[in-house]
C-alpha cells in the first residue's frame, strides 16, 4: 500500500502529464513538446485521475501527523476539482485569466530560451497550439448544447484576448514575437520552422476569437451571476470547505459596509469634505500622485513588492531565500488587467 507522501508526489507527476501546461506553471519536468488536452476526452481522462487518487488517499494508512494533514488536504482538492469537472464547469470555462488560451498562452513566458534545442521544443508546442484551442472549442460547444453557457461578456473579452494574440495580419502578432526572440540563437530550418508554427497558432487564436463572436456570444447568457449551486461548487474547490452560502454571503455585507467607512475616512482625510467622488478625480489626475511610462510604474510596482517582502520575512513568514525575489514584469497586450 502506498504511503499518503507516494500518492501526492505520484498525483502532481500525472496531473503534469496530463495537463503540462499546469505542470510547466508548478515547475514539474514534464514533456515540454505538448499541451494540454482542453477538449472533453481531456477533460474525462482528468476526472478519472482523480477518482482513483481520491480512492488511493483516503484508503491509505498516515505515517505522521504530516501524512494525516496531507491525506486530507488532498482528498479535498481532488475532490473539489472533480466536483467542478462532474458540474461541467469546464464546459464554460471563460476566462482572460485562467482560461485555455491565456494559459496556453502565458506557458511559453516559462520555457527555456537559450539554446537551438530550447528553440526546438518551443517549436513543437507552437504547432501544438491549433490542436489544442481546437479541443477548447469541443469543449465549449459541448457546454452549449447541454445548456452550461458563459456569459457573454465572458466570451466577448476572451475573443478579444485572441485577436490581440493573433495580431492584425499586419503585424507580427504574440507569435511572432516570440519566435523573434530566437534571433542570433538559431537559423536555417529551424528558424522557418518557428515562423511556420508561430502562424499557426496565431491562426487558431484568430479563429477562436471569430467563432466566440459569431457563433458562441449570440448563445451565451447575458447575467454574469453564477447562481447558488455553481458557486457552492467553486467554493469548495478554491476554499476546499462546503460553504454556508447565506452566511458567506451576509458577512460579504458586512465587510463591504466596514470597507465603505474606512474609505470615507480616507476621503476625509485626503480632501476633507469633498467626498469620494473628488478625491478620485484628484488621485487620478493629480500629475504629483501620478506615475508617467511602463518603465516608471514598473520600477515603482517593484519598489512595493520589495517593500511587501521585507517587511513580512520573519516577521509574519520564514521566506526562503530562493524565492525573496519577486521580479516585476509587465505583460504583453491583450493579458489581463491584474497585477
Amino acid at each position: 500500500m502506498p504511503t499518503v507522501s507516494e500518492i501526492s508526489s505520484r498525483y502532481i507527476d500525472d496531473v503534469a502529464a496530463l495537463d503540462p501546461v499546469r505542470g510547466e506553471r508548478w515547475g514539474v519536468a514534464s514533456d515540454s513538446t505538448r499541451l494540454t488536452d482542453y477538449s472533453p476526452d481531456g477533460a474525462a481522462a482528468l476526472a478519472d485521475l482523480l477518482r482513483r487518487t481520491i480512492r488511493e488517499v483516503n484508503a491509505a494508512t498516515p505515517t505522521d501527523n504530516w501524512e494525516r494533514l496531507g491525506q486530507g488536504f488532498l482528498a479535498d482538492w481532488a475532490g473539489g476539482e472533480l466536483g467542478v469537472l462532474e458540474a461541467g464547469e469546464r464546459e464554460r470555462m471563460l476566462s482572460n485569466i485562467v482560461g485555455a488560451p491565456a494559459s496556453t498562452r502565458s506557458v511559453f513566458d516559462l520555457m527555456e530560451k537559450s539554446t537551438p534545442e530550447a528553440w526546438e521544443h518551443i517549436a513543437a508546442r507552437l504547432a501544438a497550439v491549433q490542436a489544442s484551442m481546437a479541443g477548447y472549442r469541443a469543449s465549449l460547444e459541448l457546454g452549449l448544447a447541454n445548456g452550461r453557457p458563459a456569459a457573454r461578456r465572458q466570451a466577448l473579452v476572451v475573443a478579444d484576448q485572441c485577436a490581440t494574440w493573433a495580431g492584425s495580419g499586419t503585424d507580427a502578432g504574440w507569435f511572432g514575437t516570440l519566435v523573434a526572440g530566437s534571433e542570433g540563437i538559431v537559423d536555417g530550418p529551424l528558424r522557418t520552422k518557428l515562423d511556420a508554427a508561430a502562424g499557426q497558432a496565431a491562426a487558431a487564436y484568430a479563429d477562436l476569437a471569430t467563432w466566440l463572436r459569431t457563433t458562441y456570444a449570440p448563445r451565451a447568457a447575458e447575467s454574469d451571476a453564477s447562481g447558488d449551486e455553481r458557486y457552492r461548487v467553486w467554493a469548495e474547490y478554491l476554499l476546499g470547505t462546503d460553504l454556508d452560502i447565506d452566511e458567506a454571503y451576509a458577512w460579504g455585507w458586512e465587510e463591504l459596509a466596514r470597507l465603505e467607512t474606512q474609505k470615507d475616512a480616507e476621503c476625509e482625510r485626503i480632501l476633507p469634505g469633498q467626498g469620494f467622488d473628488a478625491v478620485r478625480e484628484l488621485l487620478i489626475n493629480d500629475p504629483n500622485r501620478s506615475i508617467h511610462g511602463v518603465d516608471a510604474y514598473r520600477e515603482w510596482l517593484q519598489y512595493v513588492t520589495d517593500e511587501a517582502i521585507d517587511g513580512l520575512r520573519g516577521v509574519e513568514f520564514d521566506i526562503p531565500d530562493s524565492i525573496a525575489r519577486c521580479e516585476v514584469r509587465i505583460p504583453p497586450g491583450g493579458s489581463a488587467a491584474a497585477a
